[in-house]
């Protein structure tokens, strides 16, 4: 008997172990997957669109927003605003409340923004929305985004101003797209990272060379959870200093000038007296 407990114990151990393996192991596509895979490599996304949308899986959400990008044929229209949607499905922790791309206007306010990235293999997008508009617009491939978010991780960690100011040099003209000429309109930004960009501390990154970084400026929140995005626009805004387009040093020489008045007003009182 001690003999054949010993064998079943081996045997269920073997099969538990064999188990384990499988699940390990990753799970192949579903042939919808792999048909719309198929079709992007024969620059087919409207056929790429048709199979992805049959995928309900988080990487078919991923995939549908990538063909839904490729067959837009314009900055703003319903291919991107149902492009921001699939990744939002796909990048949500709590998909059932995805939030979709007029939930997000509802809740904005003026001079509120929300960008949000989506990476996956070979290509990258972003979504920048506002109260009337939602803009798509290409990013460029992962793998030349990574090694610079990984850069000004290391930066933020050292608090390397100069170091982040050349990781903003490179990258925020293609993160921002068309966010960066309307900066001076903006009070706050809500962005959505993925991918390696989790990596980036986009807030301590200036827009261009010549402007200070983006959280001296404006209000900016970053989340990796499009489902977090309804949550920080209801978060109370904290407005730099130097933001409402007033740098720190006019706001000093106003301080100043009041208080010159109160001690010329309070003189006169004393002479009074």
């Amino acid at each position: 008997m001690p003999r054949v407990t010993a064998i079943l114990a081996l045997v269920l151990n073997a099969v538990s172990a064999t188990l384990a393996f499988a699940q390990a192991l990753p799970s192949s596509p579903s042939p919808h997957l792999a048909a719309g895979h198929a079709a992007l490599a024969v620059h087919d996304p409207t056929r790429a669109m048709t199979e992805f949308e049959q995928d309900d899986s988080r990487a078919g959400r991923a995939w549908l927003a990538v063909a839904l990008m490729m067959e837009s044929r314009a900055p703003s229209d319903a291919f991107v605003v149902r492009a921001f949607d699939a990744a939002a499905e796909s990048r949500s922790m709590d998909r059932a409340n995805a939030p979709r791309a007029a939930t997000i206007q509802a809740q904005l306010q003026a001079g509120d923004m929300v960008v949000a990235y989506l990476l996956e293999d070979r290509y990258g997008y972003a979504w920048a929305i506002d109260r009337s508009t939602v803009i798509g617009y290409p990013l460029p491939p992962p793998d030349q985004l990574r090694p610079a978010a990984e850069a000004a991780h290391g930066y933020a960690e050292r608090n390397d101003t100069d170091g982040l100011r050349r990781v903003g040099d490179e990258l925020m003209s293609s993160l921002l797209g068309p966010v960066t000429s309307r900066l001076g309109q903006v009070r706050r930004v809500v962005f959505a990272l993925d991918g390696a960009l989790t990596q980036l501390p986009i807030d301590r990154l200036p827009p261009d060379a010549d402007a200070a970084p983006l959280n001296e400026t404006i209000a900016t929140t970053t989340v990796s959870d499009y489902t977090k995005l309804i949550d920080a626009l209801h978060q109370p805004v904290d407005r730099p200093a130097t933001s409402k387009g007033r740098p720190a040093g006019t706001v000093a020489i106003a301080a100043m000038a009041l208080l010159s008045l109160a001690l010329i007003a309070w003189g006169r009182r004393r002479r009074r007296a």
